[in-house]
């Protein structure tokens, strides 16, 4: 396959009966997980407090075109970061991945702490009574994930950073094995 420069931003959600989104959040991953994979490397991303207008619109259309009703999404799409012959111009926008369930990892957990809220009852809520409640405006915090590995050679110590951090980490622990490699 062709390797395609950009970043992948995802547009995150829950999706009432009606096909309507509920709850709605995404994220930027700045560098290719594969990369990560492959070179060993140390993953980051973060939850964005505004989602860009064509990805909101692209994650919206996709749900539309999938029928998507009573389910959590995690979509996924490349921006580029540069114009690319046979593909776009730098910014445009184009589906990577299409799942019908929360995003991995700790996301979830990240989406309760970035709006100061709880996913897990709207969808729960969604669940049990086909609403969600959830205010879009209501957006207080940025939350971002970076991660450390085992073997790793770093600058900073962990209690450094634990140190210097302290008020800010809200979450220190290890990842599960299973997700471990890519997380």
């Amino acid at each position: 396959e062709e390797f395609v420069n950009g970043y992948v931003q995802t547009y995150d959600g829950i999706v009432d009966s009606h096909g309507n989104m509920l709850f709605e959040s995404g994220n930027i991953t700045p560098h290719s997980l594969m990369d990560i994979v492959n070179d060993n490397g140390d993953s980051i991303y973060y939850l964005v407090k505004e989602i860009p207008e064509k990805v909101r619109q692209a994650g919206l259309a996709t749900v539309k075109s999938f029928g998507v009703k009573s389910r959590f999404v995690h979509l996924e799409f490349f921006i580029l970061n540069e114009d690319q012959e046979g593909l776009g111009k730098k910014g445009d926008i184009f589906g990577l991945e299409v799942n019908m369930r929360p995003p991995g990892g700790y996301t979830p957990d990240m989406m309760n702490y970035a709006n100061d809220m709880d996913v897990y009852q709207v969808w729960a809520n969604m669940i049990c009574y086909d609403q969600g409640f959830f205010d879009p405006e209501h957006r207080p915090y940025c939350c971002v994930y970076a991660s450390r590995r085992r073997d790793g050679s770093y600058v900073h110590s962990l209690e450094e950073i634990r140190s210097l951090y302290n008020g800010s980490i809200l979450m220190d622990e290890e990842m599960p094995e299973v997700l471990a490699d890519a997380m």
